[in-house]
């Protein structure tokens, strides 16, 4: 008789429990895949908050200036059509040195008519006399994010005024 143990058939795996190596690798590519999908909706989430942030902020700030506007006079110099024409509704568009007036938003919430490397927003406006009729007043505000995430045009707007007699 021989000394040696003997052993189980090991061909058979049948009875045995527990994973294989290519399961947890299977599981483990799965659950990564998982985790970037989520990564990619966060970020996404993060970004279009920050976007909303900055449209809210540019509509509070159009809607400022509108009020500001709206109770001055009909005939006050801030309701002029101050273009190198006066040119109405065509160019109710304009912007930067073609737009009637225009403001800057520095970072500490200040408002300047001097552009300055800084500013968080510029702020354009345009008037159209006798639109969209007679003894009315077409206000057209843009608002433009200087920088960072947001940053271009975000919001146009406009508002009307008439001739009280």
């Amino acid at each position: 008789m021989s000394s040696f143990p003997r052993f189980k058939n090991m061909t058979s795996a049948s009875h045995e429990k527990g994973f294989t190596l290519i399961e947890v690798l299977v599981s483990i590519v799965i659950f990564t895949i998982a985790i970037l999908g989520t990564y990619k909706l966060q970020l996404q989430s993060t970004i279009s908050n920050a976007l909303s942030d900055r449209i809210s902020t540019s509509t509070a700030w159009a809607d400022y200036f509108q009020e500001e506007l709206t109770t001055s006079d009909y005939s006050d110099d801030e309701w002029k059509d101050t273009g190198t024409t006066p040119n109405g509704v065509a160019g109710l568009d304009d912007i930067k040195a073609n737009a009637d007036y225009e403001r800057y938003i520095r970072p500490d919430g200040s408002t300047t008519t001097t552009a300055a490397a800084g500013d968080l927003y510029s702020i354009y406006w345009n008037i159209a006399d006798n639109s969209p009729i007679v003894n009315t007043k077409q206000l057209r505000i843009h608002v433009f994010r200087n920088g960072g995430i947001g940053s271009g045009f975000l919001y146009a707007h406009d508002y009307y005024k008439s001739k009280e007699d």
